[in-house]
């Protein structure tokens, strides 16, 4: 009787660790990331450009970049969308106007192609010339989730 019921107990704590959730898939170490843009204001709240990014996470991409944004009570609040071989990726961006430029941070909000699984923050930093060509540069960390940018 005691192996039956051990034989039953085996079959019952398997079942139960079949039944749990698979563990998720480990993201990858923070590395560093560096994307500049060159744009101009072409309107009233929007501004295109050029971008270059990198990171050791993926290939050196550059492309197209396009910004919508307000400034309101001396911050500037945005979302800048780049566009490269490799993919695009959506930043919103926050930064207070200061004698020297806009100060502020950045979150990597999504992405697409390569930079789908991309998620990243970090510090920036614009000026704004007197023709309106604002020259960014974000620093940060960056991880892939689950496991890899492709």
């Amino acid at each position: 009787m005691k192996t039956r019921a051990s034989v039953l107990m085996a079959i019952m704590l398997v079942s139960v660790l079949m039944a749990l959730p698979t563990p998720a898939q480990a993201t990858t170490p923070a590395e560093n990331l560096l994307i500049t843009a060159d744009l101009q204001i072409m309107g009233n709240g929007y501004a295109e450009g050029s971008f270059d990014i990198s990171s050791p996470l993926f290939v050196d991409d550059s492309g197209n970049a396009y910004q919508s944004f307000k400034i309101v009570g001396g911050t500037v609040h945005g979302i800048k969308t780049l566009i490269g071989e490799n993919g695009t990726i959506v930043i919103k961006f926050q930064a207070r106007i200061t004698p020297l430029g806009a100060v502020g941070c950045f979150v990597i909000i999504s992405g697409g192609g390569a930079y789908a699984n991309l998620h990243g923050v970090g510090t920036s930093f614009a000026t704004i010339s007197e023709t309106g060509q604002i020259l960014a540069t974000y620093e940060g960390t960056a991880h892939c989730d689950p496991a890899t940018c492709e």
